[in-house]
């Protein structure tokens, strides 16, 4: 199964840093790079797995890592 994303580039850097920290059957592609509106970095992506139960868990994981660590406060 493959799935397409277009994420900020530090959430695309966590997912890939997990996905090979875990070893998981997952496949990643970066494609393009660009800056948006507000100035972040974005990247295209495709993931590439058998276990669609899998992505979803993955992406799920990390999008809630990262709204947990955008309330810790910066110091």
């Amino acid at each position: 199964m493959e799935r397409k994303y277009t994420m900020n580039k530090k959430l695309a850097a966590h997912l890939i840093s997990i996905v090979h920290e875990d070893e998981l059957p997952i496949t990643i592609h970066e494609g393009n790079e660009q800056i948006n509106e507000n100035g972040d970095r974005i990247v295209d992506l495709l993931l590439e797995c058998d276990d669609p139960d899998l992505l979803d868990e993955v992406i799920d994981y990390i999008m809630f890592d990262m709204m947990i660590y955008s309330l810790i406060p910066k110091t």
